[in-house]
């Protein structure tokens, strides 16, 4: 689980969880946010929550904090894209395999130093 953002909206928990049995997961590269009085928590490194996470689990290089999406809703006007002062410019994991090299708007990434984590390339 690579270069990408887990987003909770005001007041609804934010929380991701494996199977024991899962092995040789890697989350690398991605950021977590919580907007508002709710919990965030990945299970063995950004908040344990009780070893939701199997022992065979590798994290590396992941952040927490506000994403500043450009206009995050759950409204059809929503837009998800990074602005310029987001923390997750440039900080994806681009030597990945399988990592996409255009985003959901059909721009080619890395678009700067490194792949921007999400969706979206932006600057």
């Amino acid at each position: 689980i690579v270069n990408n953002i887990w987003w909770a909206q005001k007041n609804k928990p934010l929380n991701y969880e494996t199977h024991p049995s899962c092995k040789n997961i890697v989350y690398q590269n991605n950021l977590v946010f919580g907007d508002g009085d709710n919990s965030v928590g990945v299970g063995g490194g950004l908040g344990d929550e009780g070893g939701s996470i199997g022992k065979e689990v590798t994290l590396k290089g992941n952040l927490m904090g506000n994403p500043l999406f450009a206009r995050p809703s759950l409204e059809p006007n929503a837009d998800f894209r990074l602005t310029k002062a987001s923390p997750a410019v440039d900080r994806g994991a681009a030597k990945m395999p399988g990592v996409p090299v255009i985003d959901l708007d059909g721009r080619a990434r890395p678009k700067g130093k490194s792949l921007d984590l999400g969706a979206f390339e932006g600057f």
